[in-house]
């Protein structure tokens, strides 16, 4: 990984809580989505505009593309895209080829739907004073009196309410890793299917595929 990027502030929240250095959490994350899966092989292609891609955790980044396979668990509820807004310069089946440093959130590395990532738990806050008798009796004279006069329909949508799940809001550390890196385009390494992106929310984004044969995207 780059070495002298600032932590994003989610890796820095989530390490205060554990205790654990934020280094070592994506030092950590990154070591998992490079072990390779022995004996198997995987054809390594370059990657273009409108590749496919998912977010699964660290612990399901072993496999080399892992949306593809079936079981594998993905942060995402659907796959995201690769875009590049202006092209390179170099062009596989008419379809601009991407780099390393195409890794910006939403401008290169588009959301993959509702994120599944637990938030992180938030510190403990001081209780609240206690109440005072009277104060009691007031909030029980409230409740009785709701009972009789709120407008049932409301309450009733109040309690059916529910926390509505978080959209996919990437925050990118650092930059594509096991890129090609003798191969360049721009003086950066061209991007292979087999390249990752770590994100600080807890996912590893992997390339589905490479977008080559992909014509519905254009």
């Amino acid at each position: 990984m780059s070495g002298n990027l600032a932590l994003p502030s989610a890796v820095e929240e989530n390490c205060k809580i554990s205790g654990m250095a934020a280094s070592e959490e994506i030092a950590g994350m990154a070591a998992d989505a490079s072990q390779t899966n022995d004996g198997k092989s995987y054809a390594v292609s370059y990657v273009v505009h409108g590749a496919q891609i998912a977010c699964v955790p660290p612990e399901e980044s072993d496999s080399e593309q892992a949306g593809e396979d079936e079981g594998v668990m993905m942060n995402g509820t659907r796959y995201g895209r690769l875009i590049v807004p202006l092209s390179h310069g170099v062009y596989l089946k008419k379809k601009a080829q991407l780099i390393k440093t195409d890794c910006v959130p939403h401008d290169n590395v588009q959301p993959c739907g509702i994120c599944s990532v637990p938030a992180p738990p938030t510190e403990e806050t001081e209780p609240a004073p206690k109440e005072g008798f009277f104060a009691k009796v007031k909030k029980v004279v409230k409740s009785v009196a709701e009972l009789f006069f709120v407008n049932k329909e409301a309450k009733k949508k109040e309690l059916e309410e529910v926390d509505t799940a978080p959209l996919c809001d990437p925050v990118i550390y650092g930059q594509w890793e096991d890129t090609k890196d003798d191969v360049l385009i721009d003086n950066e390494p061209a991007l292979l299917i087999t390249s990752f992106l770590v994100c600080a929310k807890g996912g590893i984004i992997r390339i589905v595929n490479d977008g080559q044969e992909d014509e519905t995207f254009g």
